[in-house]
Formats: C-alpha cells, structure tokens, sequence
C-alpha cells in the first residue's frame, strides 16, 4: 500500500510566486514495458482528479511522456502505452495531483507479467527528517538497489525499462538507471556505510545547488542562508536519463585566448565574434574544450546569475558634456547632471536598477547625543546601456554599463519633509532587480545589490566625460 503521496500543482501559489514551475510527477514505483497491464487498487480523496502518468525509459526528446488516465475508486486496469516511435519500449509510471488531501489517496498496485516494482528512494520529507532517519532510509534504498541490480540481465541495460530507479527529494526528482546508480555509489566504497554516506552527501549537494539556483533567480531572497534554505516551490525538477534528440551536434560555443591568471569565459551565440559579449544557453550532453594548456584547471559553472557593481574610480559625478543616450529627441542627459554610474550582468529587458541612501537627519544641537538617519530609494531613473548586435538578439549579456539620474528636485522636497539636513546622502547603495514582464515592477524581485559606500561631497564630484555610441544622431 502506498500512501506518502503530495499535492504537487505547476499552478500552486508557490510556483506562482516564483515565477516558474518544473515537474508534478510523483513516481508510482513501478516499471513496465509497453503492452503490459497494471491493476491498481484506489483509495481516493474528491477534491481533485489523481491520474497515471506513462512515461518512456531512456526517453526520446519530446515523446518521452504519455497520456495521463484518470483513476477512479476501486480496482483500475492501466495497459502501458507505446510511446514514440521505439518498439516495445515503457518505463516508468507516476501519478500527479493537485489537490488538498493528499493523505486521502491510498493505491495499491499489482504487477504480473512484463511490470516490475523497482525500488524509489523517496526524501519528500526531507526537512522535517533529522540526519538518523535520512539516513535509515538511504541504506534501506541500497540495500534494495544492490539486490534489484544484482537481479538484472547482464547486457541491453542501456534500453532495458526494469533498469530504472527514481530518487525523489523536495527540489529533484532523478529519474535514472539503476546499474549506473549503484555503480556511482560503489565508486565512494564498496562497503554499505560508505554508500550511505555517498547517497546523503549527494541529496545535500542537490540541496545546495538548488539554493544557489534560486538565489540566482530571484525566487529566494539574496540574502538567505543555506542553514535556513527549503526548496519554495511544489514541483520538483526533474533529471532524467534520456536519448539524444535527433539531428544533435556539437556546436562551437566560444572561442577566444586565454590571458592572466583566471579568465572567465561565457558562451556566446553560435556564429558571434569573439567580442561578443552575450551570454548564450545550450542544451548539451558533451562539451569538449581545446586548446587549454596541461597544467590548467577548468570548472564549467552554471550562469552565475545576475550582478550589479557600481564603477570603479568615478562613481558619482557631474556630466562634462550632453550624453545622448537614444535615438529619440529627448533621450539625451544634460550636462552639468548629476550621475551614479555601474556596471550590471544581466538582461536588460527583463532587469531594472535603483539606488537606495541613507540620509542623515541629526540637526547640529543634537549631534552629540549620536547620528539618526534615514534610508530610502531615490527618486530618478536608471538606464540599463548594453550594445545590440547586428542581429538584434538582446539577452543576458555579462558587461552591461549603467546610469542612474538622481531626481534632486524630488529629493530636495522628500529631505525637507524627513528632516534631512545635508544635501547629499551620506551613503548609497545599488540594487539590482529581474521582473517577469518587461517595464513590468509587480514581479520585481532582487537578484543583486551591491555594499553601501560613502557619497562623495559637493566639493570632491568629479566632471564624468562619458562618451555616446550614437554620436552620429542629431538630438
């Protein structure tokens, strides 16, 4: 009898408010090949429709998911479809549901010829189970592993749907072959206690990635910690084994020299110059890399997400000379304005900039008793500047430049309102946000800030001669 199914929706108000959402599916524990019938015996809850999902071992890309059937209470008959154009190939069966009473859904699942049980390791409860019964429940998962692998034939389990296993966390579901899994862990030591410890350092690292993932994206705040981190959302991502998809090749990613010390390169578009400087994404099973010399180390990273810094050596300054900025008649800065400059890496649709102060509002007869402050974004607006190639694919680029254009009038009436008694911050700081939605701020979310530094005096602002692309527009 299984019964520690979950609610697991891609329309749930956590997915929502992240802005994202990835896999529902719930393995059911059971492989089956195509053709082969599943009785399933069914407990279940009103609220909302619990289905069979088939799927296809070693998947083809695109097809490797069937059709959904509804069960209903009592005794249910699933015949596993032929999914795909690969003869006689089934695989893995899950459930999905996306309702309230989770704990309602009982299933009792009956295997006969060409089906088998294979063994799951299920880690749903993940932060609620302390260190001990994570990891009875590993060793008991490769106590299983080992015998079910040891059972299978001895070649074609490249193809073979009994060589599947499923390990399930709150963040990921791994959906991979069980002779390769077993095989990682006795790469760690062929003793049990060794591939236990193999096992639970591995769903940690999985822990971790996903927290850096969501910090990256903005799902979690950018200050949380990792101590404190659970997965937000109710669908899982899912890792699955799977075939190449047809007409894949090898695609020249990058190509450039290497200089210094360390060098951090980003892919570029397929066909970009070298000087590129967008960042572009890739669906690869192989990368190979040439040209790299013996004694170096490389690391492949994922994108490292979005960043904002202010500009070294002239911050904040007073324009030179007029800055047109675009092709419309407005679209220049006047000189003499007052300018914060950075840089950003990011995306320039979907990424906006602002700057928040800390104002001081100690008036002179109370200086002694220490310095009472304020801390507020500033009024103005903020220019996200990245060069748009010739094709006119705008993406996440990794050397974006931006200005920031106090609005000191604004400021000037906000401070005499807050008793503020300078006219200018005492410090300032950048913070970088990603929105859903271009000009769209109601999915704002942080995704960078920079340190607060000091606001330089009236007397210490530097003339900023900064230089326009578009030199040849008229304003």
């Amino acid at each position: 009898m299984k019964n520690d199914f979950q609610s697991r929706s891609t329309s749930a108000a956590a997915d929502q408010a992240a802005g994202q959402s990835a896999s529902d599916l719930q393995p059911l524990g059971v492989t089956a090949q195509a053709g082969a019938t599943v009785a399933i015996y069914a407990e279940l809850p009103s609220d909302a429709t619990v289905y069979v999902v088939p799927t296809q071992f070693y998947g083809e890309s695109g097809v490797w998911k069937g059709t959904p059937v509804a069960l209903e209470n009592g005794r249910n008959y699933i015949t596993v479809q032929q999914i795909g154009s690969l003869g006689g190939r089934g695989g893995p069966l899950y459930i999905t549901y996306s309702g309230s009473h989770p704990e309602q859904i009982k299933l009792q699942v009956r295997v006969v010829n060409n089906a088998w049980e294979m063994p799951v390791l299920e880690l749903s409860s993940w932060y609620s189970m302390g260190e001990s019964a994570r990891k009875d429940a590993i060793r008991t998962y490769v106590q299983e592993l080992s015998s079910y692998v040891a059972a299978l034939p001895t070649s074609g389990l490249n193809t073979n749907v009994r060589n599947a296993t499923e390990i399930f966390t709150p963040s990921v579901l791994l959906s991979l072959p069980a002779d390769q899994v077993l095989s990682g862990l006795k790469s760690a030591g062929s003793d049990e206690d060794a591939m236990v410890n193999a096992m639970y350092q591995n769903v940690l690292a999985w822990e971790e990635e996903l927290f850096i993932a969501n910090k990256v994206q903005g799902i979690i705040d950018s200050n949380a910690t990792l101590t404190s981190y659970q997965y937000p959302m109710t669908t899982r991502q899912n890792i699955r084994y799977m075939r190449m998809f047809a007409g894949a090749d090898w695609t020249t990613a990058k190509t450039g020299t290497l200089s210094d010390d360390t060098v951090v390169a980003y892919f570029t578009k397929p066909g970009a110059a070298e000087s590129d400087t967008r960042i572009w994404t890739y669906d690869a099973a192989v990368l190979e890399i040439t040209g790299i010399p013996e004694d170096a180390t490389v690391q492949l990273l994922d994108y490292p997400g979005d960043r904002v810094d202010f500009y070294e050596g002239a911050t904040v300054g007073v324009l030179k000379d007029d800055y047109k900025y675009g092709d419309g008649e407005d679209d220049v800065i006047k000189k003499g304005t007052l300018v914060i400059l950075g840089t950003y890496r990011g995306d320039p649709t979907y990424n906006y900039v602002s700057v928040e102060a800390v104002y001081n509002t100690t008036s002179e007869a109370a200086e002694a008793n220490g310095v009472t402050t304020i801390t507020r974004a500033m009024n103005g607006y903020g220019l996200l500047l990245a060069e748009i190639p010739a094709d006119g694919a705008v993406s996440d680029t990794s050397d974006g430049f931006f200005i920031f254009v106090p609005d000191l009038g604004s400021e000037k009436e906000l401070n005499k309102q807050d008793g503020v008694t300078d006219a200018y911050p005492l410090e300032i700081r950048a913070v970088f946000y990603r929105t859903d939605e271009p000009n769209h701020a109601g999915s704002q979310r942080v995704t960078s800030q920079t340190l607060w530094i000091s606001f330089p005096g009236e007397d210490d602002l530097p003339l900023i001669d900064q230089k326009s692309d578009l030199s040849e527009l008229k304003g």
